[in-house]
């Protein structure tokens, strides 16, 4: 899935996803935006069900705000967990957590 867009906002629980049930290799992402807003639970994720690997997720904004819970992640049930590459000059509300919060 690839997004080209001014200004992305995703607040009260939106998501933008990519992934597979049971097998194969979950979906990538790319998000290309000037300002990346999200806020109230709201999640860019990967996800790969129980047999496949992680697709990855490349985002290039020049501002990232992600507040209130908000999460990217590209997770996997037994295979490889995907790849997060992040380009900005800001980044505000995002920390690096070894375990779902």
């Amino acid at each position: 899935l690839y997004i080209n867009a001014d200004l992305m906002q995703l607040k009260n629980q939106a998501r933008i996803s990519a992934g597979t049930a049971i097998s194969g290799q979950g979906g990538n992402l790319v998000l290309k935006a000037q300002n990346l807003l999200m806020r109230q639970n709201s999640q860019i994720d990967t996800t790969a069900g129980q047999a496949g690997n992680g697709g990855n997720i490349t985002i290039d904004s020049d501002l990232i705000e992600a507040l209130e819970n908000s999460d990217i992640s590209a997770d996997a049930g037994i295979g490889s967990g995907g790849n997060i590459q992040v380009t900005t000059q800001g980044l505000f509300g995002i920390a690096y957590r070894p375990q779902r919060t």
